[in-house]
């Protein structure tokens, strides 16, 4: 009887050891369960090192998955780097942050461990598996005795879990190979779904809101239960329970009192945890994209910065504006293949990317070699081939403007008199008119947040076939539909598409353009960004033709199909690096037709058209006849 006294005694010490102290039932709940799967997880990849036969290794492999997917809404929530680098990464070379020179990144985690599956490299397999199990087993050691949880850890893991899902789960990201990303994202849903229903009654929360939490759980359910990979509607998955869900979690925080991450942290992050929307303008926290703190940020900036946006007091001979390349009508394009340079007889090296919706990136160019919007105004105002003058120029030409003076004035009344007018407040006027440039007015926005009752059923399949078989979302990532990488947004993603040179369809040619690789940044000079070129939006794309870096191609039929065929490699073209699926989607007609339906459903029916009707004085005579908009 002493004995198993004994037992018990020392069972419960072990327990109490591993998890923290004085938590409430949901708290313990959350931690208990993702501590235990991924536990299992670990040990399952150990019998895959150790197992011989293949088959095996695959079913102990698709397990693994399965019970790592049960605690991924923890563990990426707590430990995003580490799971990011060793877990659950892309299966891309990743080049080690904060090294001089080009250092990369031993390649580990689940999706280089499913492409070795894929390969049938035995010899890799159990090495990733060995390696993969020990990182699993350093993450709980670090990550469960001493993690506190609080409420809004909660409620906010379970929103990112909602975001991953969304963005990386159901489009097929995390699985390219294997192709199990419908039972896998099944899983991250039930985990979800356990985990908020035990928080809601541990609240005891109004019986309309936990009846509102569990409809919405169950209709997500049904989505999952009623289909697999390619029949899943996403579309209606999403308008009837992600993002319901997601809504009333952000509710059920403002209900409780709970605090949210601007309350406890000064520093900005790129979501705005208090938007109950997420295809929403204010799903993302422009003041983090912009890089300037609250304390310096007035809407006087963006009034300021309209106006320079029109003004070719910027440029050195008076005639080019900002809007000389970035026309309203056209989303901020211009239509052409390459806009004229400053001498009105070259043109510039690349397309003209449209700017709604542009300033959720954390690089710009094509190339990425600015890594904020500031830089990339700098990059353009001195280039000889657009604005081709300095801020020095600049600045005094602007002094000569009494009433551009005084503008600076009010919006930069924090600064000392003589840094009102700089080349800091230049750029980040700029940049905040380039910030308002954005509403998630499209109709599919209002499709999905149930403003509208019904799109058509090419829209609608559209996106499922986007989000899905097309895989078009696992690069443009939802909502921005850009590189922007969720659940937390806060890198750009860059692609290597093989994309042909002019003369495409009829003139089959690879464009010697190394993109990337070429941008002049010490880091990217990695054989893998070859090529490689920042992925754009494809909000508002139905305006913004020509398409690609280079405008090779003139409609969105033909983008589709170009990504149909596999890219540069299935054109033919020798690339070792091309990210895009070599092998052809196997689209037929229809339903390239209704992504390009889904394409035209992503343009906003707000259209940024209002201009200024004249330009402030200046006290010098000759730059008078300046004219709104510029002259090219």
């Amino acid at each position: 009887m002493k004995r198993v006294i004994l037992l018990c005694a020392l069972a419960i010490i072990t327990v109490a050891a591993i998890l923290p102290a004085k938590q409430d039932t949901t708290k313990t709940y959350a931690q208990t369960k993702a501590y235990t799967a991924a536990n299992n997880c670990s040990k399952l990849c150990l019998q895959i090192a150790s197992v011989s036969d293949w088959k095996h290794k695959q079913d102990l492999f698709v397990k693994a998955r399965l019970a790592y997917k049960q605690a991924e809404p923890y563990l990426e929530y707590f430990q995003y780097t580490h799971v990011v680098q060793y877990i659950n990464g892309a299966p891309l070379p990743k080049l080690e942050a904060g090294v001089p020179g080009v250092s990369y990144l031993t390649p580990e985690g689940f999706q280089f461990l499913e492409e070795a599956f894929c390969k049938g490299d035995t010899a890799e397999v159990n090495r990733l598996a060995n390696t993969l199990s020990i990182r699993l087993n350093a993450l709980n050691g670090r990550l469960m005795p001493e993690q506190k949880i609080y409420d809004r850890d909660v409620l906010e893991s379970s929103r990112n879990a909602l975001l991953r899902l969304m963005s990386l789960g159901i489009t097929g990201f995390d699985t390219p190979c294997i192709s199990n990303a419908h039972e896998e994202s099944f899983i991250v849903w039930q985990s979800i779904a356990s985990t908020v229903q035990q928080f809601v009654i541990s609240k005891q929360l109004p019986k309309e809101t936990v009846e509102n939490i569990n409809q919405y759980i169950e209709e997500g359910k049904k989505h999952f239960k009623d289909s697999s990979f390619d029949n899943f509607n996403r579309a209606t998955f999403l308008r009837d329970a992600l993002l319901p869900l997601y809504k009333h979690l952000v509710e059920v925080q403002k209900g409780l009192g709970v605090e949210f991450y601007d309350e406890v942290d000064q520093i900005a992050i790129p979501v705005n945890r208090r938007s109950e929307k997420v295809f929403s303008s204010t799903f993302f926290n422009k003041q983090y994209f912009l890089n300037v703190a609250s304390a310096q940020f007035n809407e006087s900036h963006a009034k300021l910065g309209k106006l320079l946006f029109y003004d070719p007091i910027l440029s050195g001979n008076n005639k080019r504006s900002c809007n000389s390349c970035h026309k309203p009508d056209l989303a901020f394009a211009d239509g052409k293949t390459r806009a004229l340079s400053y001498n009105k007889v070259d043109t510039l090296k690349r397309n003209t990317p449209h700017l709604l919706d542009a300033i959720y990136a954390k690089s710009f160019f094509w190339d990425t070699r600015a890594d904020e919007i500031g830089v990339q105004i700098e990059h353009v105002i001195e280039n000889e081939h657009e604005f081709n003058t300095d801020y020095l120029a600049l600045i005094e030409r602007l002094k000569t403007c009494p009433d551009y003076v005084q503008m600076f004035q009010e919006a930069y009344s924090f600064l000392p008199g003589d840094m009102q007018v700089s080349k800091h407040t230049i750029n980040q006027s700029l940049a905040a008119y380039v910030a308002n440039l954005s509403s998630f007015s499209t109709p599919f926005d209002a499709y999905v947040n149930g403003q509208i009752a019904t799109v058509s059923k090419d829209v609608e399949h559209g996106f499922n076939l986007f989000m899905g078989k097309a895989a078009c979302g696992t690069c443009h990532f939802a909502p921005s539909f850009s590189g922007l990488v969720p659940p937390y947004y806060a890198e750009t993603e860059t692609e290597v598409l093989g994309i042909p040179a002019m003369g495409y369809p009829s003139k089959i040619m690879s464009d010697t353009d190394e993109g990337r690789y070429d941008s002049g940044i010490m880091a990217n000079r990695a054989p893998h960004y070859k090529n490689a070129f920042k992925t754009p939006t494809v909000r508002n794309s139905a305006k913004t033709a020509p398409y690609m870096h280079n405008g090779s191609m003139q409609d969105l039929e033909t983008v589709v199909d170009f990504y149909n065929k596999g890219g540069g490699v299935g054109l033919g073209f020798e690339i070792d690096n091309q990210t895009l699926p070599f092998d052809s989607l196997s689209l037929s007609k229809e339903e390239q037709k209704a992504i390009v339906a889904f394409l035209e459903a992503l343009t906003d029916s707000i259209v940024f058209n209002k201009i200024p009707t004249q330009l402030p004085l200046s006290t010098k005579a000759s730059l008078n006849d300046r004219k709104v908009g510029g002259e090219y």
